[in-house]
């Protein structure tokens, strides 16, 4: 292992090996050309950073072609994040990782609490792993949660509300129930109803949607930061709204995830750790918006917006918003509220470089929603493990590695391992 170098390589070299050996794949690289130049400036600043902020772990034997990578980065006060692991040999997939486990729990000076992933559950090693880690957990110090990775526009933010929205539903759902019968035929829907039924419709519908133009008008944005749409409240999180948020997060995510992500405190924003990010030209920082009902002050779900510099994850989570609903909503009135908080976060995208912006929802609740303007684009596993537990991913690690070294190499176990 006295091969493996930290932050270490030049940037143009690493992601050229990256996309030779399929990690940076034509489909992913072309996303990423609009904001390239500040990739490679973004990782060139972060290899400046201490290793217990930043860390980008590389093997690369040019003579056999053997490369193998993995990075972490402080997601938060109390955890890393891994990502961008890319191997082309099983022994160096194993090996760099149990080294790059061994580094992170070896911390001292801060030492991380928990560390997490998003990964592919079709990537095998990776989904093995977890998976036997969630099994031999202790102190239920492991999380594995699916979820669903959509994309949406920024400049479709303030138009989310077009012919397929939820109040759009609403209003078609509404006529089915009041238009039952048209001259003695049932209605089954607007789109399967008769000529004669849609003349009674039509107007209806018209009517409908111009109450609902006029309801946005009058429930327009205010100056002081809250949204009041319909029956919805917008805010950022203040201090009274914790207790609130933390039963929120309680019910929705449980403990470890609110630990492991620093989402209970006074700086839920993360100002501090943005601090030490700015040293470096960097960011790292987080917004969270509220949804109020407003007949009955429950709170109906929270969007953590996650803002960072391009090219810490490839995948963009660093600039991620993920929707916490509660579940005591049902799919269509979740989807209401989510179209509303998304049509809140445009100021906290202001300054962002990207146009797409990702949008992460638990696979629970996003398989019963229905939101327009968002584009799958895959399922991920977020995976905690906190420190109580880093031993039994070391253990596990370790048997692989000694294992990898003397089994015949399988042609599946050989190709590039993408772990976020």
């Amino acid at each position: 292992m006295n091969r493996i170098r930290i932050n270490a390589m030049e940037v143009e070299q690493l992601l050229d090996l990256m996309e030779r050996n399929n990690f940076l794949y034509p489909a992913k690289k072309e996303k990423l050309i609009p904001v390239l130049g500040a990739i490679k400036q973004n990782l060139q600043r972060a290899f400046g950073l201490p290793d217990s902020m930043y860390r980008t772990l590389t093997f690369y034997d040019g003579a056999e072609q053997m490369f193998a990578s993995i990075a972490a980065w402080k997601y938060t006060p109390s955890s890393m994040i891994i990502l961008h692991l890319v191997s082309n040999q099983p022994v160096k997939t194993r090996e760099i990782f149990f080294y790059h486990i061994l580094k992170l729990a070896a911390i001292e000076q801060e030492p991380v609490q928990a560390i997490l992933t998003y990964y592919q559950p079709k990537t095998r090693f990776a989904h093995r792993m977890f998976t036997h880690l969630y099994e031999r957990r202790v102190d239920e110090g492991v999380l594995i949660e699916p979820f669903h990775f959509y994309a949406f526009q920024r400049n479709s933010i303030d138009n989310t509300q077009g012919q397929n929205s939820p109040s759009t539903y609403n209003i078609i759902k509404e006529l089915d129930r009041q238009l039952v019968y048209v001259n003695g035929s049932a209605i089954p829907g607007y789109e399967s109803s008769s000529a004669g039924a849609k003349k009674v419709i039509k107007p209806l519908v018209e009517k409908w949607l111009n109450k609902g133009i006029q309801d946005k008008e009058r429930n327009a944005t205010s100056p002081v930061g809250t949204n009041n749409t319909g029956r919805w409240q917008i805010q950022s999180i203040q201090r009274e709204d914790h207790a609130a948020f933390t039963d929120l997060l309680q019910a929705e995510r449980g403990q470890l995830y609110t630990q492991a992500l620093d989402l209970e405190g006074e700086d839920m924003t993360l100002s501090k750790l943005d601090e030490r990010y700015q040293q470096q030209g960097l960011t790292r920082r987080r917004a969270i918006l509220l949804c109020y009902a407003r007949d009955s002050g429950l709170l109906a779900g929270a969007l953590v917006i996650n803002r960072g510099s391009v090219g810490l994850h490839f995948s963009q989570i660093e600039n991620a918003a993920e929707f916490i609903g509660n579940s005591l909503l049902s799919p269509t009135e979740l989807s209401e509220v989510l179209s509303t908080l998304i049509q809140a976060s445009k100021e906290a995208y202001a300054d962002c470089e990207l146009e797409v912006v990702p949008l992460l929802i638990k696979s629970s609740q996003a398989e019963q929603m229905s939101v327009p303007g968002l584009v799958f684009q895959r399922q991920y596993n977020l995976m905690i493990c906190n420190r109580a537990n880093f031993m039994n991913w070391i253990t596990y690690l370790m048997q692989e590695y000694e294992k990898s070294l003397n089994y015949s190499v399988n042609q599946s176990d050989t190709m590039t391992i993408e772990a976020a």
